[in-house]
């Protein structure tokens, strides 16, 4: 009974932060402006081109990546990987815990895919993308991922798009992070109503 009543506040507290982020300023900010935008314009006289990146200003990106942490973080309670080893031990229903799975694991894929950015030999992925901006610059200064920031950010163009990719990756950490948190609330159910018929 106490491993049911744990699974239950560790799903609520699940829920509640991603409701938090669903909610949040920047997720009504990309929802109210249509999402990101990169446009690029060029003058033909000159062949010079620029970049110019609209998306969520850096109040609203900070705000949002101090509970994000708490989802991709291992050992975190409440991150996609203990979530995902945690619903593997309950007695439910299958239907939802293989949602919770497929759902990370098409997260997974996206990270691991190649990004738009090629810096010479440096191609990252989206993963190595977001792992950097957060533990590189916002949310923790690693020295090796700090470097390859400044790189990154060195030229006003390759900023922009490195913006725009990192913008990308919290749009579809979002996307799935939905889709999660709806099957830890049927979970959440089952689970309440096993605890109210053993009453």
């Amino acid at each position: 009974m106490n491993d049911i009543n744990n699974a239950i506040e560790i799903l609520g507290l699940f829920i509640e932060k991603a409701d938090r982020l669903r909610n949040s300023i920047l997720v009504k900010s990309l929802i109210a402006n249509e999402g990101i935008k990169l446009d690029v314009q060029s003058d033909m006289g000159t062949g010079v081109f620029s970049i110019n990146y609209n998306g969520p200003d850096v109040e609203q990106v900070d705000a949002f990546l101090f509970t994000m942490r708490m989802f991709i973080q291992d050992g975190d309670q409440i991150s996609f990987r203990e979530m995902e080893n945690m619903l593997d031990t309950l007695c439910v229903a299958e239907d939802a815990k293989l949602r919770f799975k497929k759902q990370r694991n098409l997260f997974n894929n996206f990270l691991d895919s190649k990004s738009m950015i090629a810096i010479e030999e440096d191609h990252p992925t989206y993963r190595e993308i977001m792992k950097t901006v957060l533990y590189g610059y916002r949310g923790h200064l690693n020295s090796k991922k700090y470097s390859r920031y400044k790189t990154w950010k060195a030229s006003s163009v390759l900023s922009s798009i490195i913006d725009f990719e990192f913008i990308s990756v919290l749009l579809a950490f979002i996307k799935a992070l939905t889709v999660l948190e709806n099957n830890c609330r049927i979970i959440l159910k089952e689970l309440t109503e096993i605890t109210h018929n053993r009453i």
